[in-house]
């Protein structure tokens, strides 16, 4: 009995052991099986995070290489891009004055061609130069400018500031091959009262005339440029609010048709006198329902 005993007890402490090591194998196979899930996760998690950084990369490739063919477009592989002093220049039109250092680097990139005028972009930039403020196009005078300037006409610094040519310090100026259209078309509105004396009786005058007189100083024009015009010793203000068919073209050449609006003054009259003809219009319907 006491033999009988014994094998018992030693069975059971058998069969305790035989179940820990089951319990302890079962642990581990656990264990593993959730250390693979993890590395699986975490594999997906580094595979996606990889995959979603190719993509932005090749996004960004994409959108620097679009940039790269926008900017061959634009310049024809030539490159000129000065910041330079503005100081104002006494001349007609929208052409700047340049060094002579921006000839020889235009010339040294064989730039220069008879059939093409030389054109810019010229920019106002907020003071971190990431920011475009204000922007117009322009041709050349001369290359006689002080080295580190740019001369600006009043009407460039017009179309760059919205007033008298006042507030320029710094511009961005960079060489561009504007289009050359054989055919284009302007529209323009004049500012504030338009062609009117003290409010009144509307100025005669042969606009077509005039704006050719005034468009024949220009080698370049821009959508959203200020072009001041004078008849009898008297100033106008026009704004180019559509210019087609690009918002920047080359004038040399081109078959140009021009547009003109009613001034804003009257423009703001004229949705005047029709919101009050419809407000009227309202009330009488209302009344006739009451």
């Amino acid at each position: 009995k006491k033999m009988d005993l014994e094998f018992s007890l030693s069975q059971k402490r058998r069969e305790k052991e035989r179940q820990e090591r089951k319990e302890e194998a079962q642990k581990k196979r656990a264990a593993e099986e959730k250390r693979k899930a993890t590395a699986i996760l975490e594999r997906s998690r580094i595979d996606k995070i990889s995959e979603e950084r190719r993509q932005v990369e090749a996004e960004k490739r994409e959108a620097e290489e679009v940039e790269r063919r926008k900017e061959e477009e634009l310049t024809g592989g030539i490159r000129y891009k000065k910041v330079l002093r503005a100081v104002p220049i006494a001349t007609d039109g929208e052409r700047v004055t340049l060094p002579q250092s921006a000839l020889e680097s235009l010339e040294g990139q064989s730039a220069i061609d008879p059939s093409r005028p030389l054109t810019f972009q010229v920019s106002v930039m907020s003071e971190d130069g990431k920011d475009v403020i204000s922007r117009t196009h322009v041709g050349v005078a001369e290359f006689t400018a002080s080295e580190g300037q740019v001369g600006v006409p009043p009407k460039t610094a017009l179309s760059l500031t919205r007033e008298k040519g006042g507030g320029l310090t710094h511009l961005t100026v960079k060489y561009v091959k504007l289009p050359l259209p054989a055919k284009s078309f302007v529209r323009f509105q004049p500012r504030g009262e338009g062609f009117h004396t003290a409010g009144a009786s509307v100025v005669s005058l042969d606009l077509k005339s005039v704006l050719e007189r005034e468009l024949s100083r220009h080698t370049a024009i821009s959508k959203g440029d200020w072009l001041p015009i004078r008849h009898d010793k008297v100033s106008y203000e026009l704004v180019v609010v559509n210019l087609e068919p690009h918002d920047a073209i080359s004038l040399v050449n081109t078959d140009l048709e021009v547009d003109l609006l009613p001034s804003q003054h009257a423009m703001a009259e004229q949705e005047k006198r029709v919101k009050a003809e419809e407000q009227a219009a309202a009330a009488v319907v209302a009344a006739a329902q009451a």
